[in-house]
């Protein structure tokens, strides 16, 4: 989730943070459900802890944004080095970054 808060631009920021919020809760029941204790626990103190350091995470943010233009990659960045073969960075179609 910080590498998420750190880096996405911020018109995605939110939509894409909560959901996977979300999704990390549903992961963290269904460990709680299945008797998975400790990957419950890690589950609840990575929650606790983002929460803890959000305002760490947001001068951090605020420095990056000041220093670098981000682009994000919009394709599957496992799809292409798996099925695709690409195993370097230069080989991505420059026109998939925004």
């Amino acid at each position: 989730f910080m590498l998420l808060y750190k880096n996405l631009p911020q018109n995605r920021l939110w939509k894409v943070l909560i959901i996977r919020l979300f999704l990390d809760g549903i992961a963290g029941l269904k460990f709680l459900f299945d008797g998975h204790w400790k990957d419950t626990l890690a589950v609840v103190r990575a929650h606790f802890y983002f929460y803890g350091h959000l305002g760490t995470l947001k001068r951090k943010r605020k420095k990056l944004k000041q220093n670098v233009v981000s682009m994000a990659y919009q394709r599957s960045l496992v799809t292409q080095h798996f099925m695709k073969g690409k195993k370097q960075f230069s080989q991505l179609n420059v026109t998939d970054f925004s």
